[in-house]
């Protein structure tokens, strides 16, 4: 062979060995460049869902509160209930009877002051 061939070969060897180391750190740096991106994605999406889930708790504790008032008002309705029934049946006549003398006694404590 000549010495013309020889550098030819070891030339487009070294072409074909530097286009092969090229291609694979574009490679890893496309690589690198994904794997940042999945991090930031999956990091934002973690984001979110803590905030959901803040969101939700604020909810959820929001309704234990309605409810609790909820039941305040339907035991109040009970008791009303109750006593319309006590009235109706004559068990609170003692009192009516209260209710009738209280403003007389806070009309004599007033007119003595």
């Amino acid at each position: 062979m000549s010495t013309g061939v020889i550098v030819a070969i070891v030339v487009a060897a070294v072409i074909v060995v530097g286009l092969v180391v090229a291609l694979t750190a574009r490679a890893r740096s496309g690589e690198r460049a994904l794997r940042r991106r999945r991090n930031e994605a999956a990091a934002a999406s973690r984001a979110n869902a803590e905030l959901k889930v803040r969101e939700a708790e604020q909810a959820e504790h929001r309704a234990r509160v309605a409810g609790a008032e909820a039941e305040r008002h339907r035991a109040e309705s009970r008791v009303r209930s109750e006593r319309a029934e006590a009235l109706e049946q004559g068990l609170a006549d003692e009192h009516l009877r209260d209710e009738e003398d209280t403003p007389a006694q806070d009309s004599r404590s007033r007119s003595e002051v």
